[in-house]
């Protein structure tokens, strides 16, 4: 009996010391990660950047304005996107720790900090001060992280990647590409004007030559009631519409196929002139509320612009 005891209290003893050697394992595992990570900010303020320069084989170069951000190319002011922008510069603020991978240039190249791969962020104040300045590289084979390194060093860290995504973008994805600055909403359309044509581009043509008028509940054409489901989602359509590009400033301007007009209950109008497409297939299109012309691509004009015959009610089966 007493040696059952005796083995039963080795036994314990034995399993209460395999316990704690493996909390002290985890405990120092979690430390020694948490050691190996050092404090870092990449950016303590966002408000504070006024310009956003992103330089990989060309140069993308984002300004804070008053009241929205612009992306300047090829010495036009583009609209951008504002909200893709504040998004990045929060995903950038958010990063306060780094985790050392390597002490030199050496192995830059297997991270992606040199070449194609490699762009470099710099975040300027409205006086010109550089706020922060990085190269971001490959995603790093943990997950969340990115490999980047900050200016002026030769080390490089892993750093969490929420920033990372919107850096690797191309130059379109940070423009606002709504044809319309402040686009209108259905209920305050009144009338709808199309005159002209529509060149597809299988070379066939669509005519466009009438004044589509809100009448009570319903929309109608010289008196002639039209399928109102259709009228109204014909102007959601056009009021929703999105280039995919903004046309260069030096692009010459092509021949005007298509005039549209919303008009609406303030007494204002809203304008696009639509010309014939381009050999791509997409169709250079200025609104009256942008000063550069976008690109429509084909599918947005063939869905978003309607004949009169397909805004008609549809006879009974």
């Amino acid at each position: 009996m007493n040696n059952f005891k005796t083995r039963l209290c080795r036994i314990v003893v034995i399993d209460v010391a395999l316990a704690l050697l493996i909390l002290l394992g985890i405990l120092f595992s979690a430390r020694s990660s948490a050691d190996r990570a050092m404090r870092y900010v990449l950016l303590a303020n966002t408000e504070q950047v006024s310009t956003v320069i992103i330089d990989t084989d060309s140069r993308l170069e984002l300004r804070r304005t008053q009241d929205a951000w612009i992306l300047l190319r090829e010495g036009a002011r583009l609209p951008a996107d504002g909200a893709r922008v504040e998004a990045f510069l929060k995903a950038v603020s958010s990063v306060t720790r780094l985790e050392p991978v390597a002490r030199d240039k050496a192995s830059w190249a297997k991270l992606g900090l040199e070449g194609e791969s490699a762009r470099t962020i710099s975040l300027l104040d409205d006086k010109g001060t550089l706020l922060s300045e990085f190269t971001v590289g490959n995603y790093a084979q943990s997950p969340g992280l990115v490999y980047m390194a900050p200016s002026g060093g030769s080390a490089a860290y892993a750093a969490a990647s929420g920033f990372a995504s919107y850096a690797m973008g191309t130059p379109a994805s940070w423009l606002n590409l709504s044809v319309w600055s402040n686009a209108p909403s259905l209920e305050t359309v009144q009338e709808l004007v199309c005159s002209g044509t529509i060149i597809n581009t299988d070379g066939s043509i669509r005519q466009f030559d009438y004044t589509v008028s809100r009448a009570g509940s319903g929309w109608i054409h010289d008196g002639v009631a039209l399928d109102s489901s259709r009228v109204e989602a014909a102007i959601r359509s056009l009021a929703a519409l999105r280039g995919d590009d903004y046309l260069s400033p030096e692009e010459p301007r092509g021949q005007s196929t298509l005039r549209m007009q919303l008009r609406l209950g303030n007494g204002r109008s809203l304008s696009l002139d639509i010309e014939e497409p381009r050999t791509d297939g997409r169709y250079p299109v200025l609104s009256s509320q942008r000063d550069a012309r976008l690109y429509l691509p084909s599918w947005a004009v063939r869905e978003s612009f309607k004949t009169l015959e397909e805004l008609m009610p549809q006879p009974s089966p």
